[in-house]
């Protein structure tokens, strides 16, 4: 067989050659719109990569990007490893003393960033000392400030005589850090190969189905895990592209889902309870084009949301995976595709709650003292993984306990897979609750709150308790126009839980905060309310 290395640059040239007039739409931060070609979006990329190599950018540097979701970005993603650099997103969410650590702990040389992103830039600088080169996209239209190299004219500069490197497909092409919601974030090294392998599973009909007759809109942000991966696997199938910039509100999306026909998406399940409570509110009759499939991750979303969204013809499925695995990893699909609805049994209806089956790249087991636990849907333990896209070190960290002698990452997620192969997150070992020794799932309690009237968001956490250790609290969003009864919650609940395990109080928010990624910020939680109960330890 040929030796033929799975690269960024043979998507670059695979979606210049086959599809290269496909649309990559942009959306500015004033609601213009620009439209390119993928062919466009490949050529921009190869100057680039020659630009950065004649600006002396060598094979393995890491160069940092801070951009919102537009076509410059996504240039960026097939430039700089075409350059032989490393692409390294940085989230504008993170706290500044974040964003300096993980730029000095990455030892980026050079930078490019949206001019209206250069404010926070400018708050850093002096605390970046290995920092050479900062480039600024004009996305806001207003022009390059004074005292920094325009993007569009610095590539202009550009020899396009000049030849790029060879690239193999276990050189390193991107990095990404973890959110930090477990200490200190850490650097995940991707491959060529790991890329490109994760965007062919991505587009199996078992995984997100990503295909050529496809409108990707990218809400997940490129800063984030690859923007899930989305960007390539489109890429690799000539899907159209729309990428919305920083406005990612639920009318601005449904914009963009309604102009351009979308059928894919995917994002954190925050984002999607607001786009189904500004349909429910503005538009109930409302419908998609076309068939709308979503791919929702990062938390458990509450069990009527899948619902809530079907009325509107919107498809939704859970995936499952982290920074460490190259994003989604697992997907949830019935264990029967060809029957009706109807024809499902009520137990099987659960596949839609659960986060679904591994894609072909990887294995998941549920072990605990290392033994592995039986696939029965009742032995719950911690969520271990190994595969092409699963990474095996972290950058420039020495954390062996990370994974198991034999091999496995271990991911800290406590959960259980059924005879079906389905897994089923329960929560992350420090969210669950412990109460008097005995386990309480906050997930399950949220569901059930998320079911009474009036409330639209909920998430239950741990606070100290002196004689139980631990007890469970509800924390709310009421709905516009409802009033907490906490009285006619909790016996909502006593239906459905034993009395310890209702939680001890129920607190109204009017917002739940959430992480640099959107996450809820349970952590942050914990150390508010830890108090609450009046606990002395």
């Amino acid at each position: 067989m040929m030796d033929f290395p799975l690269t960024l640059n043979w998507l670059r040239h695979r979606v210049q050659r086959e599809f290269g007039a496909t649309e990559v739409v942009t959306r500015r931060p004033d609601g213009r719109v620009l439209t390119h070609t993928y062919r466009d979006i490949a050529l921009r990329g190869t100057l680039l990569a020659q630009r950065l190599i004649q600006a002396g950018l060598r094979p393995g540097e890491r160069v940092a990007t801070l951009m919102w979701n537009h076509h410059a970005h996504l240039e960026a993603y097939l430039g700089v490893p075409a350059a032989g650099g490393v692409l390294h997103t940085l989230n504008h969410r993170l706290s500044q003393d974040d964003l300096v650590y993980i730029m000095n702990h990455a030892g980026d040389r050079m930078l490019l960033i949206d001019d209206t992103l250069l404010s926070l830039y400018e708050a850093l600088k002096d605390r970046l000392p290995m920092l050479e080169q900062v480039v600024v996209f004009n996305f806001s239209g207003a022009g390059c400030p004074e005292g920094y190299a325009d993007h569009d004219s610095w590539i202009s500069q550009t020899d396009a005589a000049l030849a790029l490197p060879e690239i193999a497909e276990n050189d390193a092409a991107s990095l990404c850090y973890t959110g930090g919601s477990t200490g200190r974030p850490k650097g995940v090294l991707y491959s060529h190969r790991a890329l490109v392998m994760h965007a062919f599973c991505q587009a199996m009909v078992d995984g997100y189905g990503v295909g050529r007759a496809d409108t990707v809109l990218g809400v997940v942000p490129m800063f984030h895990g690859n923007g899930w991966g989305l960007p390539f696997s489109a890429i690799l199938t000539g899907a159209r592209l729309v990428l919305p910039g920083p406005r990612v509100d639920a009318d601005s999306l449904l914009e963009l889902i309604e102009a351009y026909g979308v059928t894919l998406s995917a994002g954190v399940p925050t984002v999607w309870l607001k786009l189904v409570n500004a349909l429910e509110k503005k538009s109930p009759s409302w419908r998609p084009a076309r068939r709308l499939r979503i791919v929702t991750g990062g938390a458990a979303p509450p069990e009527s949301l899948f619902a809530r969204l079907a009325r509107f013809g919107i498809d939704l499925r859970q995936g499952w995976g982290m920074t460490e695995t190259a994003s989604v990893i697992t997907l949830s699909a019935p264990d029967d595709p060809g029957a009706s609805e109807s024809a499902l049994a009520d137990e099987d209806r659960n596949w839609r709650y659960r986060q679904g089956k591994p894609m072909p790249i990887v294995d998941v087991r549920i072990a605990t003292d290392g033994r592995e636990l039986p696939a029965d849907g009742v032995s719950a333990g911690e969520v271990q993984v190994r595969g092409v896209c699963v990474t095996d070190s972290y950058y420039a960290q020495h954390l062996p306990e990370r994974w198991t002698d034999d091999g496995w990452l271990r991911t800290g997620d406590i959960g259980t897979r059924d005879a079906h192969g389905n897994l089923q997150i329960l929560e992350r070992t420090e969210d669950m609750i412990k109460s008097g020794g005995e386990w309480i799932i906050p997930q399950e309690l949220e569901n059930a709150i998320l079911d009474y009237p009036g409330i639209q968001e909920c998430t239950v956490i741990a606070v100290p308790h002196d004689k139980w250790g631990e007890r469970p609290v509800a924390l709310v969003v009421e709905a516009r126009g409802a009033a907490l009864d906490t009285a006619a919650l909790l016996r909502h609940l006593a239906g459905r839980f034993a009395k310890w395990q209702l939680p001890d109080a129920v607190l109204a928010l009017p917002e739940i905060p959430r992480t640099a990624v959107g996450k809820v910020a349970r952590r942050e939680l914990r150390r508010t309310y830890a108090h609450l109960l009046g606990a002395t330890h």
